[in-house]
């Protein structure tokens, strides 16, 4: 099989553009992805390309023919029909040709879409929610805290942020004039009853391995054990 017919039985859409940017080569996931068959398009401008990629689309075109490494990048093109795709594309050169591999990622793109709109929802809820909501990683030292309960307290942020999770709990200490019920402490101000739980959830950007509620590690153990049996006296309205 000669590398031309590997192309044009390749999986993924491949087009090739020769040194006076026309079509020498539109294969079959071409078509399919795009919508033109090869008749269509060779010896002519490729037709997929929106007027707004056009210059990036050239300075790919041009880096394959300097023989620069390949490439790639996320673009847009559109189809036949008017719809516009979102597609990555790796380019490579064949000495000829300047060839362009495109990969549909528009379902990709509109879930990560998805993902991004429901996530800034839960950011506007937590911030709306009674309480402190903070993250903290695998050392379990704060990496973020908002929350309502931040402002109903006057605390920032920053009194969690970068403090160990067990140097928190270490705050809290007895009361003279109310013997056995905890205060804790954030810089100046001093707490007696939090009227608020302080949710913590593992950093979003952290992928345990295990429940978040299984810690290795003694000081881990050790500290899930203190929080399961304090916080309830600690943080509880």
């Amino acid at each position: 099989m000669t590398v031309r017919q590997l192309l044009e039985s390749f999986p993924l859409a491949v087009i090739g553009v020769d040194c006076e940017r026309r079509v020498a080569l539109w294969n079959a996931a071409a078509e399919r992805l795009l919508g033109w068959s090869a008749a269509d398009v060779v010896g002519k401008p490729d037709p997929s390309v929106p007027l707004e990629v056009e210059a990036e689309h050239k300075t790919m075109w041009e880096a394959a023919f300097r023989g620069e490494t390949a490439m790639q990048r996320e673009s847009a093109r559109i189809t036949r029909d008017g719809t516009l795709l979102d597609v990555e594309i790796t380019a490579a050169s064949d000495d000829s040709l300047a060839l362009m591999f495109l990969s549909d990622v528009t379902e990709r793109r509109a879930e990560e879409d998805r993902l991004a709109e429901r996530e800034n929802q839960l950011r506007l809820m937590l911030e709306q929610l009674p309480a402190i909501i903070a993250t903290y990683d695998d050392n379990l030292v704060f990496t973020s805290a908002q929350g309502a309960g931040l402002r109903a307290l006057g605390v920032d942020a920053s009194a969690f942020v970068g403090v160990a999770l067990p140097d928190l709990i270490a705050r809290a200490g007895g009361d003279g004039d109310a013997p056995g019920k905890p205060r804790v402490g954030y810089g100046n101000t001093r707490v007696r009853y939090l009227p608020y739980f302080v949710i913590s959830l593992r950093h979003l950007q952290s992928r345990p391995r295990r429940s978040d509620a299984v810690h290795s590690g003694s000081r881990r153990s050790s500290t899930q054990s203190t929080l399961s049996h304090d916080t309830s006296e600690l943080l509880r309205p």
